[in-house]
C-alpha cells in the first residue's frame, strides 16, 4: 500500500510538471501570436496613413485641376467676346450709308437733270425726316445734286450716324386749289446697311473673315455668291 501511494504521488508530480510545461508552451505561443498581431496592426496603420496621404494629395490635385478648368473657361469666354467684337468691327467695314430712298433722274426742257424721289422706306431715316415721294432733291449736305451719281457720292461721303441736311423742292396744292412749289430743308440721320445676304454669322463661318470683307468692298454682293452661282440682287435703296 505504501508503494502504491508513492507511485501515485510520483505520477501526480509528473502530471503537474507536464501541465506546467504545456502551460509555459501555450503562453509563449500566445506571446508570439500577440507580437505578430501587433506588427501587423502597425503595418496596417502605416498603410492607412499612406492611403490618407494619397487621398489628400488627390483632393489637392482635383482642386488644382478645377481651378485650371475654371481659368480656361474664363479665357474661352474672353476670346469669344473678343471674336464677337472683331466680327462686328468687320461688319461695320462693309456697311454703306443709306437713308431709305430710291431716286430717279428726270430731264428738264433746258437739258439739265433733276432727281426725284420715287420710293421712301417706311422705317428709313428719310421717312422719319419727312421726305415724300415726288420730292426733288436739289442739295445733300453742301453738295448740289442733279443726278444719281451726285447723290450717291454725297451720301457715301457722309459718316454713318451723322446728320445731313437735304434740300428738296416740293410741289403741292395750295388751300385755294392752285399748285405751289416750296423749298424744304430736312435733317436726315445717316443709317448704315450691309449688302443683301451679308451677316455676322456669315463672317463667323467664313474660313477667312477679313478676306471676305475685302472682297465685299471690291465686288459688292458678288463676293457673297458661291462659285459658279449668280450674285444676289440687292433690293436696298440709297
Amino acid at each position: 500500500e505504501q508503494v502504491a501511494l508513492s507511485k501515485l504521488a510520483a505520477k501526480n508530480d509528473i502530471d503537474k510538471e507536464e501541465e506546467a510545461s504545456r502551460s509555459d508552451v501555450d503562453k509563449e505561443k500566445v506571446r508570439k501570436e500577440l507580437k505578430q498581431a501587433r506588427r501587423e496592426v502597425h503595418a496596417l496603420n502605416k498603410d492607412l496613413k499612406q492611403v490618407k496621404l494619397q487621398v489628400r494629395e488627390r483632393k489637392q490635385g482635383v482642386g488644382v485641376l478645377a481651378n485650371r478648368l475654371h481659368n480656361a473657361m474664363d479665357d474661352i469666354d474672353y476670346l469669344r467676346k473678343c471674336e464677337e467684337e472683331w466680327l462686328r468691327e468687320l461688319e461695320r467695314e462693309v456697311m454703306r450709308p443709306v437713308v431709305g430712298v430710291e431716286v430717279h433722274e428726270i430731264p428738264y426742257p433746258d437739258g439739265t437733270l433733276g432727281l426725284v424721289v420715287t420710293a421712301v422706306a417706311q422705317k428709313g431715316t428719310a421717312h422719319k425726316a419727312g421726305v415724300q415721294i415726288g420730292d426733288i432733291v436739289s442739295k445733300f449736305g453742301k453738295t448740289d445734286v442733279q443726278s444719281k451719281t451726285d447723290f450717291a457720292k454725297a451720301l457715301l461721303a457722309s459718316p454713318i450716324g451723322s446728320k445731313q441736311n437735304m434740300q428738296v423742292i416740293r410741289r403741292s396744292m395750295a388751300p385755294i386749289g392752285k399748285p405751289c412749289t416750296s423749298v424744304e430743308w430736312l435733317s436726315i440721320v445717316i443709317a448704315g446697311a450691309v449688302p443683301t445676304g451679308f451677316s455676322v454669322e456669315m463672317l463667323r463661318s467664313a474660313p477667312d473673315p477679313e478676306e471676305l470683307v475685302r472682297r465685299c468692298k471690291q465686288e459688292g454682293v458678288r463676293a457673297l455668291a458661291p462659285v459658279g452661282s449668280p450674285a444676289p440682287i440687292s433690293a436696298e435703296g440709297s
